[in-house]
């Protein structure tokens, strides 16, 4: 058997095959009133009460004898070995599960066939096991072959039948199969609403699980038709601090992060993020984006000291988890932003030089990402700041053209026009000046008249338009010494 990486899944199958629906019992025993047959009809009549302890205490010391005098392979030692392992599962003895399945289920296909009710329980329950251990091959292997089996033999509603699509589906979203996750619940959803119960642990693990998957494909208008009903459920049955609330918390705000929803993304993550540090921790890729997403809504908001507050303890964890993932390259520049509304332009400085180039380089993101190119305009404005012109001209003319492609009427786009505009002013090269700024006059205008950015461009543009006409610029000049001639007569 292959090595397996311990990894817990939390929650059991509780009673899973005594439940209501569609359920198919093993058959009752037909055996003769002998000592052993007796022990396998008690056993029968106590798996079906869920009476687990007593059970243990029948059969534990009888299997020995049971396998000496039937044989391993007769039906009422294998349907004991099943009642047994059953018993263990509820105690959450996974290892014994293991143990007494793992032998008893290639000697049940080969007695009673695939298709035999206990057969298929057997195989559900031995692959919950491999899910405890985060066995993900073993679970696949298990069930893709079992699983329309039990939809012909127990029906598509049967509580074993829909345990196994839910670890199924558990084992391709580990994979990142994320059309496999689609496939598996979108049909089986509403059957185990129905059948399980909507406060059922596996309905609603089941629902995160599909909210992923459309998320994984950004489909989050169906993420939060998912969520929103579901989320006040997971906290009550799975509780709080579960990682399937908590995961699909953060889903729910990046699905409101899509639609600038910045208050309803405070309100559910403001009280929730200390759960995530204690649950799932610091450096936990959940907890991380909740952090970005929560700068995003304050930043959004002009609260640029929370923002600082919320950052500044973060980013290196960030950093040290993925400098180049884009919540980290993100919070980079949320955090760049708000500091350079307070004015400190050379910590923007230190923070944006090395993101910038992690930026650029970075697979997710690159040289055309809406944050790449506005923490591309933040540095040129913190070198004017410092009249650095000559980097700022090395920062801008590569970018511009992609800013104008992406949104020609973004702030950085027009920002950055700007910016490029001083600097070929300083060089005199008016013309340049000119084709650059006149076509963006108009959008630039709609910032308003008396917005920094309108009148500092309309003044280069007029002095463009002066310096490449002589005869104006000279008419100009002489109205301006006429004026001064005046006022100084007049005085």
């Amino acid at each position: 058997m292959e090595s397996r990486r311990p990894r817990p899944f939390p929650g059991r199958i509780s009673s899973l095959f005594r439940r209501k629906g569609r359920t198919t019992e093993p058959n009752s025993p037909t055996f003769s009133p002998s000592d052993i047959e007796s022990t396998s009809f008690q056993a029968y009549g106590l798996w079906r009460k869920g009476m687990w302890k007593e059970l243990e205490e029948l059969v534990l010391p009888a299997l020995p004898t049971m396998k000496r005098t039937l044989g391993e392979t007769n039906y009422a030692t294998l349907r004991t070995i099943f009642f047994l392992a059953q018993a263990f599962a509820e105690q959450a003895r996974w290892d014994e599960v293991e143990k007494l399945l793992s032998p008893a289920l290639p000697m049940l296909k080969k007695t009673v066939g695939e298709v035999d009710p206990v057969t298929l329980r057997s195989t559900v329950l031995l692959a919950q096991t491999f899910v405890q251990e985060g066995w993900w091959e073993g679970v696949e292997e298990l069930l893709l072959p079992a699983l329309p089996k039990m939809k012909e033999t127990l029906g598509n509603e049967d509580t074993v039948t829909l345990y196994s699509t839910y670890f199924l589906a558990a084992t391709a979203l580990n994979q990142a199969k994320w059309v496999q996750v689609e496939e598996l619940l979108k049909p089986s959803l509403p059957m185990m609403k129905k059948q399980l119960g909507q406060g059922n642990s596996a309905t609603l693990r089941s629902t995160f699980f599909l909210a992923q998957a459309f998320a994984q494909q950004a489909r989050w208008k169906e993420v939060e038709r998912l969520l929103l009903p579901s989320l006040p459920k997971m906290r009550r049955a799975l509780g709080s601090m579960d990682a399937a609330t908590l995961r699909s918390t953060d889903l729910l705000a990046q699905a409101f992060a899509q639609e600038d929803r910045w208050e309803e993304i405070e309100e559910l993550l403001l009280p929730t993020l200390p759960k995530m540090r204690e649950g799932l921790g610091e450096a936990n890729p959940v907890t991380l984006e909740s952090i970005y997403f929560l700068a995003t809504a304050r930043l959004s908001q002009g609260r640029w000291k929370e923002v600082e507050e919320l950052l500044v303890p973060a980013l290196p964890v960030m950093r040290g988890e993925d400098e180049t993932h884009p919540v980290t390259l993100g919070s980079t520049f949320f955090l760049a932003d708000a500091l350079s509304e307070q004015g400190r332009w050379m910590e923007v400085e230190e923070l944006l030089v090395p993101a910038l180039a992690n930026m650029r380089n970075s697979r997710d993101q690159g040289k055309a990402d809406p944050i790449t190119l506005r923490s591309t305009y933040l540095l040129a404005e913190t070198f004017s700041r410092k009249d650095r012109w000559t980097e700022v001209e090395e920062l801008l003319l590569p970018a511009l053209p992609i800013m104008k492609n992406m949104d020609p009427s973004d702030p950085a786009t027009l920002g950055s026009t700007y910016f490029l505009s001083e600097v070929l002013s300083r060089q005199k090269r008016w013309k340049e000046v000119e084709e650059l700024l006149s076509p963006v006059m108009p959008m630039i205008k709609i910032l308003g008249e008396g917005h920094a950015l309108v009148v500092k461009s309309s003044e280069i543009l007029e002095k463009a338009t002066r310096e490449q006409n002589p005869d104006q610029k000279l008419s100009n000049e002489i109205s301006k010494e006429k004026e001064c001639s005046i006022e100084t007569a007049s005085k």
